[in-house]
């Protein structure tokens, strides 16, 4: 059903690997795309890992940090270590170990 983010995010990540569909990072892009306008933190952070590694894209740092941040920013917890780990590498920002630990202190007081 095209109005279920969380269904849209799940055949996305089906897409990015190849289970049970063909494999297609762009039909990934697309449906991860799609979901994060619905408000999917993990279609968020998954269009982050796209773009941080350059998986069916050109890596785009900032790109990354854009996702990363909207999904860390409702609490998903992998989206906001990724920033922590960008910023003490300076990957798409100055490098920032302030930022950093700050990223990685709120990781341990909310991480499960």
């Amino acid at each position: 059903e095209k109005s279920n983010p969380v269904a849209i995010n799940g055949l996305g990540y089906m897409h990015m690997y190849g289970m049970g569909v063909a494999q297609s990072y762009t039909e990934a892009m697309k449906l991860f795309s799609q979901a994060a306008e619905q408000g999917n933190q993990e279609a968020r952070f998954n269009l982050g890992a796209m773009y941080i590694t350059g998986l069916g894209v050109t890596k785009d740092y900032a790109k990354a940090i854009y996702y990363f941040t909207l999904a860390a920013n409702r609490g998903h917890m992998l989206a906001l270590y990724n920033l922590a780990m960008m910023h003490l590498n300076g990957f798409g920002t100055p490098r920032s170990c302030t930022n950093a630990l700050q990223f990685l202190k709120s990781v341990a007081e909310r991480g499960s």
